[in-house]
């Protein structure tokens, strides 16, 4: 005979499992860890949010292609739109290489404008060869004005500066070719196209609208994060309990809806 069962045995339940987030969890917690840690930092340093505004607007500047660089700056100097200081400093940063580079910083260490212009110009003509020296090397060397670039696409403002006279009185008489001081204002220039008419020249506005944009862009990404860490943070909607009235259970007063109730008074 089978010996009875001890009531006080129970079968054992099966352990609960617990399931493994996923890698896509993983991530999503991960990403949103990092977001709050850099939350509290930019609370503790403000600053830092303008430094990471300054990073992101460098990154894309750094994206520019060289040509995309060099188009501008003629465009600027065609139209009068850059000081002499100004169109050294792009000489040798998009034209002459490292050799010029060197070149440049050694003139801009060990000599006083004037100086630094004339050794600039002969640097210039050097790179433009022997039949641009032949021709205009009288000029050049009494030229107290730099010379643009040794490219192509300032040959013209290169010939008027060495052939045109220079308009107005006094010592501070400048070629036309330069940007006019406006102490810290800024203008727009108004040029002529080929048949002689006049119009405005719009391309800085433009492009202090795409920097405006490309920050506008590098803030809206950091406002996706924010966004969505609060989308997950907040609590779901808690049902309202149901008032009980006179007139059954649940009805604000003797039964009546809200619409009822409102019509009645």
């Amino acid at each position: 005979m089978a010996a009875a069962s001890s009531p006080s045995a129970k079968a054992t339940p099966p352990a609960a499992t617990t399931k493994a987030p996923t890698e896509e969890e993983r991530n999503i917690a991960a990403e949103l860890a990092a977001h709050h840690k850099h939350e509290r930092l930019l609370a503790a340093q403000p600053w830092r949010r303008r430094l990471e505004e300054c990073e992101a607007l460098r990154t894309s500047f750094f994206a520019i292609p060289r040509e995309d660089l060099c188009q501008a700056a003629a465009d600027r100097c065609k139209n009068s739109m850059l000081t002499e200081e100004e169109v050294i400093q792009l000489t040798y940063t998009l034209y002459c290489g490292p050799t010029g580079q060197t070149f440049y910083n050694a003139i801009l260490l060990n000599m006083p404008w004037t100086e630094r212009v004339e050794h600039h110009n002969w640097y210039v003509a050097d790179r433009l060869g022997n039949s641009f020296i032949d021709q205009h090397g009288r000029k050049i060397e009494t030229l107290k004005w730099p010379l643009f670039p040794p490219d192509q696409a300032y040959s013209s403002l290169n010939l008027r500066l060495l052939t045109e006279p220079i308009m107005g009185a006094g010592p501070q008489r400048r070629p036309a070719v330069y940007k006019e001081p406006t102490g810290g204002a800024y203008t727009v220039p108004v040029v002529t196209d080929a048949r002689g008419a006049p119009y405005v020249e719009l391309t800085p506005v433009e492009d202090a609208f795409t920097m405006q944009q490309r920050r506008v862009a590098a803030l809206e990404r950091q406002m996706e994060l924010v966004l969505r860490d609060r989308a997950q943070q907040q609590p779901s909607p808690k049902p309202k309990p149901k008032g009980k009235g006179k007139g059954g259970k649940g009805s604000p007063r003797g039964g009546q809806e809200p619409e009822e109730i409102e019509r009645s008074f």
